[in-house]
């Protein structure tokens, strides 16, 4: 059975569960502002200190470039003499590890820093710069000095260039200092060529071995806010990254550690949460109180008067002094008295209507079998026994309660009601028999009680004897029938008798449920006896017709086939037929028919043989009558002469 909780403890229940939803809400939506701030905040300093490196690469790499470009402008239009001699005057010794010198239009040193003048004539065709024809290299591995360089080329007259090779540590000397206040942010900076190899990182040697990182930094989809979320050497950052102008190719990353990001975020927001906490709890001790006093006791007072009333219906059920002043409670209040007058009217109403019923009505307890209450017509029977033991009055010889009580069958296995129960029995004491249904219901108590209705059905169950007894008299008569019986369906069988299965030699289940064209020799004949059967019956409600059968054994039989409709109206229904077995008869007649044939010849032979006799005979009568005629006549004349000659 469902349990049920009080409304105080519901309403704190209520309130423990919005204040744990409105904390993980406010604490979510907290984390995820604070998150969204870190993210952009990250990104404003990671966006400010990567200008700090472009715009200091950039300007490191432009030391002294408005004096060579304004050199290269001022040796316009002079001969190659006067442009070495000119140079040859402005060159001083390597400083910073920068190398200037001058390439002819075939690539080839022809002025170069004083201590390096062992590769003048040296052939430079293949550097980078000479191959893509580039105003600022990428990095690259200088063979002069043999250190990693950055070429600015300025064109000069007659097919020269001036090339300044700067050195990268020379323009890198000071990005330690940018890396160490990168750090304190939890950031590392690193710089790399377009091919992705190391230009600057914290780690010397992976700048000295040209280390590839763009290898080691997988990188994702960017977040939106120029953030792209990275994996490196198997930790997770947020990478910002940003091109250079000068030189081209060049990126500037600047990495900020995932966890790093997460501990400052962490600290803020559990200090956002402690302190949403603690709000939380406080609303939800002070909506407690008010609550509780001004909605759960009062209703718990209306609780407490209906339960008394409950007991004791009388007066009003909830007094109108309970509601502490509150109006809706008032209101409720009065609601529930003006119900519960109205349920004490329904119950006389009830207890009437089933005093009425020609029908026993009875209550009794699931647990105790008290009878809780009895209807007029159960009263007549058995007196007034409520507040009694249904099986120590109801029924005769019970020693405890009835083996048939249906209290097990009203109830699942969580208590709960299952509906009516329909059963049949005979009272013990009465011999009456009775249709019962029995429900589980809750009484005006709350507890759940056993409901019964029954109907005496005692004629009903004599006249259902009967009509067994009459259905097996005639399933008797219809198996012992010494004629074939069925029904038919659309000419389908769904019954046969035995003699109808003697007949044809099928079984009973090789015939139901098939076509009778099984029966037929053939479609021919299967056809004709439904036309002429079916007019019949269309004309005069029946219909008979001499055919034959072919029984399973193949033998042909000739039967007499009568039907009628189990409803004219609507042959669906179902025919009803008999089935004779005439082939006796039909070859007595047959016999009969040859026997009479075989005597009306003889008859013919008998009467052509009198014929000739009676001709004969005529011919002899005439022979007689003739002579008889002469003879007569002869006399006659005898007689006439003899009285002449007397």
């Amino acid at each position: 059975m469902k349990s049920f909780r009080s409304l105080k403890l519901q309403i704190n229940l209520i309130l423990l569960v919005v204040t744990v939803l409105a904390f993980f809400v406010v604490g979510g939506l907290t984390g995820m502002r604070q998150y969204t701030l870190r993210m952009d905040e990250a990104t404003e300093v990671m966006s400010r200190q990567s200008s700090i490196v472009k715009n200091f690469i950039g300007t490191h790499l432009a030391i002294e470039h408005e004096r060579f470009e304004a050199l290269g402008r001022e040796l316009q239009g002079h001969t190659l003499q006067e442009i070495v001699e000119q140079l040859r005057q402005r060159l001083y010794p390597v400083i910073m590890g920068n190398i200037i010198y001058v390439l002819d239009s075939h690539s080839q040193v022809v002025l170069i820093n004083p201590e390096l003048d062992q590769f003048l004539g040296f052939d430079l065709a293949h550097m980078p710069y000479r191959k893509d024809n580039q105003a600022v290299s990428n990095a690259y591995q200088s063979v002069f000095s043999n250190r990693s360089v950055v070429a600015l080329v300025y064109p000069l007259t007659a097919g020269l260039s001036l090339v300044v090779e700067r050195d990268v540590r020379s323009i890198l000397s000071e990005m330690g200092t940018f890396s160490d206040e990168f750090a304190i942010h939890g950031v590392t900076l690193v710089v790399m060529d377009q091919e992705g190899k190391a230009i600057y990182h914290p780690d010397q040697e992976l700048v000295r071995s040209r280390h590839n990182l763009a290898f080691d930094l997988k990188t994702g989809a960017e977040k939106g806010n120029g953030l792209v979320p990275a994996v490196y050497l198997n930790q997770s950052y947020y990478v910002y990254g940003v091109d250079l102008d000068m030189p081209a190719g060049w990126r500037a990353v600047l990495l900020l550690p995932f966890s790093h990001l997460m501990n400052e975020l962490t600290k803020v927001v559990l200090f956002q949460l402690f302190a949403v906490f603690l709000l939380c709890v406080f609303l939800a001790l002070a909506l407690g109180f008010f609550l509780n006093r001004f909605f759960s006791m009062p209703v718990q007072n209306i609780v407490t008067h209906l339960e008394a009333y409950g007991a004791e219906p009388k007066g009003e059920s909830v007094p109108a002094d309970i509601v502490e002043g509150i109006v809706e409670f008032q209101q409720i209040g009065a609601a529930i008295n003006r119900m519960a007058e109205s349920v004490n009217q329904s119950r006389t109403q009830l207890a009437s209507i089933l005093d009425s019923m020609d029908a026993l009505v009875y209550v009794a307890d699931m647990e105790t079998y008290e009878i809780l209450f009895i209807n007029d017509c159960g009263r007549r029977i058995w007196g007034d026994i409520q507040g009694k033991v249904c099986w120590q009055t109801i029924q005769d010889g019970q020693t405890g309660p009835c083996p048939f009580c249906t209290n097990s069958r009203l109830l699942d296995a969580d208590g709960q009601p299952t509906g009516v129960y329909a059963w049949e029995v005979q009272n013990t004491k009465t011999e009456t028999w009775y249709d019962c249904r029995d429900q589980a219901i809750l009484w005006s108590d709350g507890r759940l009680v056993r409901m019964e209705i029954a109907t005496d059905i005692s004629e009903k169950k004599e006249a259902s004897k009967h009509l067994q007894e009459s259905r097996e008299l005639l399933h008797s008569i219809f198996q012992t029938a010494p004629i074939g019986i069925g029904i038919v369906v659309d000419r389908v069988f769904t019954l046969v008798n035995l003699e109808l299965v003697r007949i044809t030699g099928f079984r009973e289940e090789e015939l139901l449920g098939e076509k009778s064209r099984m029966i037929y020799p053939s479609d021919e004949e299967f056809e004709r006896v439904g036309r002429e059967k079916y007019a019949q019956i269309q004309k005069g409600g029946t219909g008979a017709v001499e055919t034959r059968f072919q029984r399973k054994d193949g033998g042909i039989i000739d039967v007499l086939l009568s039907s009628t409709p189990l409803d004219p109206d609507d042959l669906g229904r179902g025919v009803l037929f008999t089935v004779l077995d005439i082939t006796t008869r039909k070859h007595a007649e047959q016999s009969l028919q040859e026997q009479h044939i075989l005597l009306e010849k003889l008859v013919k032979e008998r009467t052509r043989e009198l014929k000739k006799k009676n001709e004969e005979l005529e011919r002899l009568n005439t022979y007689y009558v003739d002579r008889e005629f002469r003879i007569k006549e002869l006399k006659m004349t005898i007689d006439r002469l003899k009285g002449k000659r007397k």
